[in-house]
């Protein structure tokens, strides 16, 4: 399980519809950052291709700014009316996160077009989204979100 990684307009379309859904008003932490300096990217090193900054806030700083050179910082997301933007937050503070975790299912476990929700405590919520079809056509690849 690691933090979501948000490399889509439809994922982050999914994700915003889970938060709403689950109530959640506050930040979460994903999986980006700036710690390898001079790019963005996912905690598994891949680049970030698709941002989805908060149109509200200033543009994260250039790559020869000080202070991008002096400071990490990560990517949370936050809910804006009922959309999700990023915005960027010092990797030391405290928020919430949401993780992921890609799980191969059986086809009869669920329909891979319907979201299927089921919470198991008032603390977290998880979340199973259907991401892609195996080639198999018997099996599907879903993300399972948890919000924390």
């Amino acid at each position: 399980m690691q933090l979501v990684s948000i490399d889509s307009a439809k994922k982050n379309r999914e994700l915003a519809k889970i938060i709403k859904d689950s109530g959640g008003l506050h930040r979460y932490w994903t999986s980006g950052n700036n710690i390898a300096k001079g790019r963005w990217s996912w905690s598994k090193g891949e680049p970030i291709d698709y941002f989805n900054w908060n149109p509200d806030l200033p543009t994260p700083p250039s790559e020869e700014s000080y202070y991008y050179n002096v400071h990490q910082e990560c990517i949370k997301i936050a809910k804006n009316e009922d959309k999700l933007y990023w915005e960027r937050g010092f990797c030391h503070e405290k928020n919430l996160y949401i993780c992921e975790k890609t799980l191969k299912v059986s086809k009869s476990d669920c329909d891979a077009t319907e979201n299927l929700v089921q919470g198991d405590s008032q603390s977290h919520f998880k979340y199973y989204i259907a991401e892609e079809r195996v080639s198999n056509k018997k099996d599907s690849l879903i993300n399972q979100y948890l919000i924390f």
